[in-house]
């Protein structure tokens, strides 16, 4: 992952950009999004590559309910009906981008809309549970979707945690939609040609995604598990657990430059 992007989700309401570096350092008071930020990564690694429906309470990070992930604006505008993440990985073929949307289901946050692109191609699907499951795809030369009511939607529930294979569209595309009635023309000439399915083979098969595929993030708990507000400035003693680690910095920083420019 390059970047890392989230709106209305937990305490971030407007929408928020995180860029990663190979190692990305994390720092801010209490409550101010550490964990959440930690919780997405693995959430968005099970949509996007697990293909199924993320546990927002499993272990280390419980999060809680739907109505305690949504932001809450507060007075008349309650709280938000979606909250959205996503994630951008760079390819040798250009800028990937990975978004999708999260709504209630009860109690629980599911997905709801979902969408792979790259450049001007995107794969794009709807799960909402009062409409018919629709895909909608986009090329260089047209835009289509399809939609059919009779064809088994997906089940979005705890029972059947598993979401339609992302990244194995291309194929249930060319085997399922390919010449199908139930395909509409949204933009450009009337059916995909050979070309445009080249295109959305080329989205979905891209050496960068295989490869964090295989690499599951690992969700561990903080190093400081037992985070304080204050900090007691007189006990210089180091301990396994780092509870020395900020008055060391701040030690560091007044009292011994050239030790904090090393450190830097």
């Amino acid at each position: 992952m390059d970047q890392i992007t989230l709106k209305n989700f937990r305490c971030f309401r407007e929408e928020q950009v995180a860029r990663m570096a190979p190692l990305t350092l994390l720092v801010g008071e209490n409550s101010t999004g550490k964990t959440s930020f930690l919780a997405l990564i693995r959430v968005l690694w099970d949509v996007a590559y697990r293909a199924s429906i993320p546990d927002f309470k499993e272990e280390p990070y419980d999060l809680g309910s739907f109505d305690e992930i949504a932001y809450y604006r507060g007075g008349r505008s309650g709280r938000a009906d979606a909250f959205e993440a996503g994630f951008t990985l760079r390819s040798m073929e250009g800028a990937y981008r990975f978004d999708v949307t999260f709504a209630r289901n009860g109690t629980v946050p599911v997905p709801v809309k979902r969408r792979i692109a790259l450049d001007d191609v995107w794969i794009e699907d709807i799960l909402e549970h009062d409409r018919a499951w629709q895909v909608k795809f986009r090329t260089p030369k047209g835009a289509w979707q399809w939609q059919n009511p009779s064809y088994p939607r997906p089940q979005l529930d705890a029972d059947r945690d598993k979401l339609p294979p992302f990244f194995f569209f291309w194929f249930w595309l060319q085997n399922e939609v390919k010449g199908n009635r139930s395909l509409t023309t949204l933009q450009g000439h009337e059916s995909p040609n050979d070309e445009d399915w080249e295109c959305i083979k080329k989205l979905v098969d891209i050496p960068e995604t295989r490869d964090w595929f295989e690499t599951f993030p690992y969700a561990s708990a903080p190093v400081r598990s037992k985070p304080r507000r204050t900090y007691d400035q007189a006990r210089p003693t180091r301990d396994p657990e780092g509870d020395y680690i900020p008055m060391y910095f701040a030690d560091a920083y007044f009292q011994n430059k050239s030790q904090w420019n090393a450190l830097k």
